[in-house]
């Protein structure tokens, strides 16, 4: 009887432990078998060489007819970029994705391996399409748009096929999670110009609806990483736009020129997606605001920039501007291609800003008018009033009695992706602040202590925001200037501090639904930019604010309204340093106008929601040592080493399991 490589040959010992040894050696063979199964199954899913499971013929003929294979001529590089994709549009899915959430997915086309055949321009290609999972990823909306990821939870489809360079028609069959298989069907534009960017396809199951490996058909359409793309649109570009138009006198030599900005035009338009809040200047009562036309459904409170492709030398981009929907409160996740934008842009030199064109995406992954101004620009100097670091623009270039035009908007931002050299921050309030707030002159309070410096990370932190009703806000206080200095350069002017420094601070808190204060209006977000004194030797920090009021209604023809309310006073009363019991940051926001004023409000009381870091520090310093002396006490246990008097340990550790005679 032949013996089995993984059983004992002893078997007819009836000893126990050779019984044992019997028993568990099949076992761990069993058991290391099993363990290699995912590692198996998983290599042999991650092989895109292996032979599909369906014939091409049999779906694909139809799309690009299956030729003969010639001898050799494998093609590892000269169409991968062409075919790749990394961002794309999709919708449905369902059998694979969850019919009832909308989730932020990804897809992505990667081509890895390309040969010649017997039929000219007719190429054999292996790929691999990623879809991720949206089970696994934070909430979006049905079409979506993702960049290419590499992660296990991904879902990846082999597929194997061919591509006609003549039609631009690419066909591939083969299988993915499950061993579930699919036919895949993509078509390349050969235009190398913006109006040939859209890849459209599709990317079917071949089960039956009630197979279990059954999903509904994807619709997909791409961006085309095409390596030849000629800009068309950027070349005679301008952002004169008339009334609020990008070539304003005022503004020629404000704005922050290429070369103080951080790694160059292509850096702040990469992959990553940059969000800035709509402000619309127009009427909505006597001309259209909606840059999306009004079958869009809502009027959009943000908009979305993502890079495609960039040029450093030419300093050209191509990128994507997304209106999400503001009800589902996703905005950095871009909206469908109905609500997306296709644009192309150049650095203008001349008056230190970024203009560009954009296009209309249509149904039939074309593109189609491209009759929209943009720019962008970064001011130099800010100040209380004018706290963006990021001011922009789109316009119509279509007549104002065109179906199609909307009014000009502008758009903001707080933040910026870089951080530029030249910046200024120009104080306007100081004066005001140190008659207001009486600064300098409590020197008793301070005395014999010592609290954070200007530039010192406790000088931010993440707050809660009271009313006087009891209700809870959570938010941020954020140094933006110390002095002549953005706070980020904490290195800088440290020892040449005097004691009283300049400030300005950026303030948000985002109000629960019942959180009121002032008028009956309900702020989805409150923002102040402040500037004011810090007093080193006290601790405490006075500022005046401007609080932005934007309202907006739910009426489709209200505006935002972006006025300013800068009778605000902010206190802030840091805690010393080494205080012997943990202390947080207190202070208030308080409104300067009279009771009766529209835009009065009632004190709001902030507080820290952690200790300062030098406390962290301190409050970990003695844990360890505390540590230490439980380490020393068990040891001594351990070890037999008893001591004729106590091991005292920390309160906090003392137990009769350790404490002991």
């Amino acid at each position: 009887m032949g013996s089995n490589s993984c059983s004992s040959s002893s078997s007819s010992s009836s000893s126990k432990p050779r019984k044992l040894k019997f028993t568990l050696i099949p076992c761990l063979c069993l058991l290391f078998l099993f363990l290699n199964v995912p590692t198996t199954t998983a290599a042999f899913l991650r092989n895109p060489f292996r032979k599909p499971e369906i014939l091409y013929s049999q779906h694909c003929n139809d799309v690009v007819p299956e030729p003969h294979l010639s001898s050799g001529n494998v093609l590892f590089s000269l169409f991968d970029d062409f075919l790749r994709f990394e961002f794309a549009f999709f919708s449905g899915g369902i059998g694979i994705f969850n019919p009832t959430a909308e989730s932020g997915i990804s897809l992505s086309f990667d081509p890895s391996y390309i040969q010649t055949t017997a039929s000219h321009g007719v190429h054999k290609f292996k790929a691999t399409l990623y879809i991720r999972d949206p089970l696994k990823y934070s909430v979006s909306r049905w079409w979506h748009l993702g960049s290419i990821k590499f992660w296990e939870e991904d879902s990846a489809f082999y597929v194997n096929g061919y591509w006609s360079e003549s039609s631009g028609k690419l066909c591939m069959v083969g299988s993915g999670k499950n061993y579930s298989k699919v036919v895949l069907k993509l078509n390349y534009s050969k235009n190398n110009t913006i109006y040939g960017s859209l890849i459209d396809g599709t990317l079917e199951s071949l089960h039956m609806e009630n197979d279990y490996n059954y999903f509904e058909p994807i619709v997909i359409m791409g961006l085309s990483q095409n390596p030849n793309y000629q800009y068309q649109l950027v070349d005679n570009v301008s952002c004169f736009s008339g009334e609020r138009g990008g070539r304003d006198k005022n503004n020629i030599n404000i704005n922050l020129s290429l070369s103080k900005l951080d790694r160059g035009v292509c850096f702040i338009f990469d992959v990553r997606t940059s969000v800035y809040e709509l402000e619309y200047w127009s009427d909505c009562g006597s001309v259209n605001c909606n840059p999306l036309g009004g079958s869009i459904g809502y009027l959009p409170n943000w908009i979305a920039f993502r890079g495609v492709r960039c040029d450093q030398h030419s300093r050209k981009v191509q990128m994507l501007m997304g209106f999400p929907n503001p009800s589902t409160g996703m905005e950095f996740e871009f909206p469908g291609p109905n609500a997306t934008l296709i644009a192309e842009g150049a650095w203008d030199e001349k008056d230190n800003q970024f203009c560009g064109v954009a296009c209309r995406i249509l149904a039939n992954a074309s593109v189609g008018d491209c009759s929209i101004g943009l720019s962008l620009r970064f001011p130099a100097v800010l100040s209380l009033r004018n706290w963006r670091s990021t001011v922009g623009e789109i316009w119509s270039k279509k007549d104002v009695n065109d179906s199609e035009y909307f009014g000009r908007i502008g758009f903001q931002s707080w933040e910026r992706p870089f951080d530029p050299q030249g910046l200024r921050y120009e104080y306007t309030e100081i004066e005001e602040v140190r008659n207001s707030c009486a600064l300098g002159e409590e020197t008793i309070r301070g005395k014999g202590k010592s609290y954070p410096d200007g530039f010192s990370l406790d000088m931010g932190f993440d707050m809660l925001v009271r009313n006087t009703e009891g209700k809870v806000a959570s938010g941020f206080l954020r140094p933006q200037f110390v002095g002549d200095v953005p706070y980020v350069q904490q290195d800088e002017l440290k020892s040449n501090q005097s004691r009283m420094l300049n400030m300005s601070y950026r303030i948000g808190f985002t109000p629960p639904p019942d959180f009121r204060f002032g008028t009956d209006a309900i702020y989805k977000f409150v923002r102040i930019s402040a500037e004011g004194m810090y007093d080193r030797d006290t601790g405490l920090l006075c500022m005046i604010g401007c609080r932005h009021l934007d309202f907006q209604l739910n009426d489709q023809n209200s505006i935002k309204n972006g006025s300013l309310d800068c009778e605000t006073r902010i206190k802030v009363q840091f805690p010393p340093l080494h205080a012997k019991q943990a202390v947080i940051a207190k202070g208030a926001i308080e409104s300067r106008r009279s009771k009766s004023d529209p835009l009065y409000f009632e004190s709001l009381q902030l507080s820290s929601n952690s200790i300062t870091t030098t406390q962290a520090k301190e409050s970990i310093w003695k844990m360890k040592l505390e540590i230490t002396m439980v380490v020393i006490c068990c040891g001594g246990l351990i070890f037999g080493v008893l001591f004729r008097g106590r091991c005292i340990l920390p309160k906090r550790f003392r137990d009769s399991t350790y404490y002991w005679e």
